[in-house]
């Protein structure tokens, strides 16, 4: 879905363009989505039968983990996304930041600690490392233990992020604000932390 012929169309490289690996559309196993029924929550659990989510309390990790089967699969909501909403990208989106933000979470947490961390809060959305962990330093060594951008984990990848999603005129550019793209910019520019694009991932549910 983001390749070589999507950085021929806007004119990018293809050193700027991320390249995703997307779920297996065939999952081996999947749980089935249960029609909600209000009359179960009558019944004892020793009864209930095992199934999978209902309608109501499904979540798109589900989805995007490709434990569902259809018609709600990965499958189809793909298609739905691009046939009927055309917001490939924000699909796309998803499943890099969760993946990013599962691999950083797997990093050494002393290689995390040398990295400035920037708030998201709105009101810091203009200055994010002033609340951020990578401003509340207290010591000039503590301050030198940051790690330069250009030695942090995973930049690389962060900054092919950005130019994907994130830059006006990227290959899969985000309809989001500019405030949101400034801030994702100004944080790149100082942390690889997944919270340096967090605010533009809207998804809620468990990973």
């Amino acid at each position: 879905m983001v390749g070589s012929s999507s950085s021929s169309r806007s004119g990018r490289s293809k050193d700027d363009v991320l390249e995703l690996a997307l779920p297996n559309e065939s999952p081996t196993s999947c749980r089935r989505i249960a029609p909600g029924n209000p009359y179960t929550r009558f019944r004892k659990p020793s009864i209930l039968p095992l199934q999978g989510p209902t309608l109501e309390n499904l979540k798109l990790a589900s989805i995007l983990n490709n434990e569902t089967c259809s018609p709600i699969s990965f499958k189809d909501f793909r298609s739905f996304v691009e046939g009927k909403e055309h917001s490939t990208e924000n699909l796309l989106f998803a499943i890099w930041y969760r993946s990013y933000a599962a691999r950083w979470k797997d990093l050494d947490e002393a290689t995390k600690k040398r990295v400035p961390v920037p708030s998201t809060k709105l009101g810091d959305r203009y200055d994010p490392f002033t609340r951020g962990r990578g401003s509340n330093i207290g010591t000039n060594i503590d301050q030198a233990s940051m790690m330069p951008i250009g030695e942090q984990p995973m930049r690389e990848e962060a900054a092919r992020a950005f130019s994907t999603f994130l830059r006006s005129g990227g290959s899969r550019a985000l309809g989001v604000s500019d405030d949101l793209r400034q801030f994702a910019r100004t944080c790149l520019a100082k942390s690889s932390a997944p919270e340096c694009v967090s605010p533009c991932f809207s998804y809620e549910g468990p990973s």
